[in-house]
């Protein structure tokens, strides 16, 4: 790659990609879209989406029976109660529960559209010892 594609790429805001196993070819590659936060609506809407593909039923049959405004307190959104520990950090979303022909379904969410579909712990973990 010349020396004028890297300092025009540079100025675009490109990112050069390496290909092949010397890097001996170059893409340009344009930048990521910027993150669009999604209302509580258009989450929910993910979500009954989500429920309605897992059970081969139409959307119109999921109801939504609560949507709260959440912060959970790593990346794992609150659901990884026992799959071990994640750094902290504050992570703002939304708690969703849906139901759809009998069955409740509660989902983690950040504002970016990401649901993790979660399973509530029926008993306290017991303490380390």
């Amino acid at each position: 790659m010349s020396a004028l594609s890297r300092l025009l790429a540079g100025a675009l805001g490109w990112t050069m990609l390496a290909t092949g196993p010397m890097a001996a070819h170059t893409s340009l590659q344009e930048p990521a879209a910027p993150r669009v936060e999604l209302s509580e609506e258009e989450t929910a809407s993910r979500v009954k989406a989500d429920v309605a593909r897992r059970m081969k039923i139409e959307a119109a049959a999921v109801r939504t029976i609560e949507t709260a405004s959440r912060t959970w307190p790593d990346a794992g959104l609150g659901c990884n109660a026992r799959r071990g520990v994640l750094e902290p950090m504050r992570v703002p979303g939304f708690r969703i529960v849906a139901e759809a022909n009998g069955r409740q379904f509660v989902y983690h969410t950040d504002r970016f559209g990401r649901l993790l579909r979660c399973s509530t712990p029926s008993k306290p973990l017991a303490p380390i010892r």
